[in-house]
């Protein structure tokens, strides 16, 4: 029997979208086991570099199929840097067991609403506007210690005024409190759930572990911090909402807000465990 051919495939999650928008593909190589990858230091080829940045959502997955064949697979968000009718996304090609193969290239409609910029249709450059006169001042008649006595009566009743009115700082929350009370906000059925849950979390593990998550990709938090799983599964899931499309129902987001609570309440009560007044 012939061993299993070689195939390849990019699936995009979508062939139109606007500037301000991004899309996810998922590149797919399969064959016989075992596969022997030699993959791109750059995978995106020709001029799609310079109209495209790339970067890759979680990690690859290789997994095996009935007859001797394994799949390994790679999801990706491309972000435009450019408009027009027809960007080109093309990749570099790959070695599969010894043998170069090529991926699909696609011809991706991206819109703006900015149509033809002209340097005419720039407004002019507005001149300096001359000011009004300034008004005469008043010339005030007595002496000089009776001015000095009514302007610090003056400074006396403000700064009474100003003590009395003014607030009483609220302590700033702790992390955890910070935390449940923006997953408390959350609404399920609202259709920005997924962001709002992920930059929820990202300020969270910034706020009680010092980790500029706002600044890393899933991919990256996963590398350095395995001990994390249980959150970046829900950024993972999270991710593929916004990028891919698939929608959250309203029993996943509240299973998602259900680990979130979870976990943080986890880490709190091992922090207690491990302090001196915890260990009874």
């Amino acid at each position: 029997m012939a061993p299993p051919a070689i195939s390849v495939e990019v699936i995009p999650s979508r062939t139109e979208l606007r500037l301000s928008e991004s899309l996810r593909a998922e590149v797919r190589i399969s064959g016989p086991a075992p596969l022997r990858l030699d993959l791109p230091k750059e995978w995106l080829a020709e001029s799609s570099p310079a109209v495209w940045k790339i970067e890759p959502l979680g990690s690859p997955r290789l997994t095996d199929a009935p007859g001797g064949v394994q799949q390994w697979s790679q999801s990706f968000r491309l972000d435009p840097y450019l408009p027009g009718a027809s960007v080109p996304l093309a990749f570099s090609p790959a070695i599969v067991n010894g043998q170069e193969v090529h991926f699909p290239s696609f011809s991706i409609a991206v819109t703006t609403s900015i149509t033809n910029p002209k340097v005419e249709d720039a407004r002019p450059i507005t001149g300096i506007e001359t000011l009004p006169p300034e008004p005469a001042r008043p010339q005030l008649s007595g002496e000089p210690w009776q001015y000095a006595v009514v302007t610090l009566f003056l400074a006396i009743m403000v700064y009474r005024l100003f003590r009395r009115q003014k607030p009483k700082l609220q302590p700033e929350p702790s992390p955890s409190e910070w935390f449940h009370r923006e997953l408390a906000k959350l609404n399920a059925g609202d259709a920005n759930f997924a962001e709002a849950m992920a930059a929820i979390i990202r300020g969270y593990l910034r706020r009680e572990h010092g980790i500029p998550a706002e600044a890393r990709t899933v991919a990256e938090l996963r590398a350095t911090q395995p001990q994390l799983e249980s959150m970046l599964s829900i950024l993972d899931r999270c991710d593929r909402s916004k990028f891919a499309g698939e929608k959250l129902s309203g029993e996943e987001c509240e299973e998602m807000r259900d680990r979130a609570v979870s976990f943080s309440r986890d880490a709190q009560r091992s922090d207690l465990e491990r302090s001196p007044s915890g260990r009874g």
